[in-house]
């Protein structure tokens, strides 16, 4: 699991950009297999 990124922005823009990179790594994965 990747740490979250360092709190620059908004709380909530940086939890929706960081789920949506972990999300995209997991369908990435997924693609992959």
């Amino acid at each position: 699991m990747d740490s979250p990124p360092p709190l620059v922005l908004c709380r909530e823009e940086v939890d929706e950009q960081w789920i949506s990179g972990v999300l995209k790594k997991k369908n990435n994965k997924n693609n992959e297999i």
